[in-house]
């Protein structure tokens, strides 16, 4: 975490905030459990601790150019020798950017959360496809920018008896994305926090966008 106070005088300051965070993990044993990798829904496999690889990468068929499942090793069957690592769920990087101004009772203050290097699974397009096999057809990029929080107050100038100050707020939360995932939510775990969890969007709603009006009294 970082903290930069930029300007400080009466009747005007301006602080910036930040965080970054690069996340590197590998996998370097494995157990039986791993290599029967992870279910979710109705028995579909879509996840496994593989060695080398990042853990819980999203693992199916490769596919040819109309998404059709690649018999690897040309036996005639399907299976899970045909299976690979197709991305990775976690991400490489991820962190905010925040800054706050104050001008003359005026403090308006604006923050920024992101994520990269991530890829989701989209459940909701393999089941509105009648698939039920994993290829990278249905995997997608998880990147994103959120807008996440936007708030503005004012003191009030004038003084009242028994009253300290008297403050307005208004506060905005997930107020815009930019994402090239084509589902409802990119920062979606379905399934839970667990490792072999992450990374799959079935059922997923966007996240909600709200507002608050606030009055903060203080005597």
């Amino acid at each position: 975490d970082w903290f930069v106070k930029a300007v400080q005088r009466k009747n005007v300051s301006l602080s910036v905030r930040g965080n970054l965070t690069y996340n590197l993990n590998r996998v370097t044993s494995v157990t039986q459990d791993d290599a029967l990798g992870n279910t979710v829904g109705s028995g579909l496999t879509a996840s496994a601790n593989v060695y080398g690889f990042s853990a819980g990468s999203l693992c199916g068929y490769e596919s040819d150019d109309s998404g059709c499942p690649l018999d690897r090793n040309n036996d005639g069957t399907l299976n899970d020798y045909d299976k690979v690592v197709l991305a990775s769920a976690q991400p490489k990087i991820f962190g905010s950017l925040g800054a706050t101004l104050g001008l003359y009772g005026v403090t308006a203050d604006i923050c920024f959360d992101a994520s990269a290097g991530n890829h989701i699974l989209n459940l909701n397009r393999m089941a509105a496809d009648k698939v039920s096999y994993v290829t990278g057809k249905y995997i997608e990029k998880g990147d994103f920018i959120r807008l996440s929080n936007v708030s503005l107050s004012y003191r009030l100038p004038f003084k009242i008896p028994f009253i300290k100050s008297i403050t307005l707020r208004l506060t905005g939360r997930n107020l815009l994305i930019f994402t090239g995932y084509s589902g409802e939510n990119p920062d979606v775990d379905c399934y839970g926090m667990s490792m072999l969890s992450r990374g799959m969007d079935y059922g997923s709603y966007q996240m909600a966008r709200t507002f608050i009006v606030g009055l903060n009294v203080k005597f």
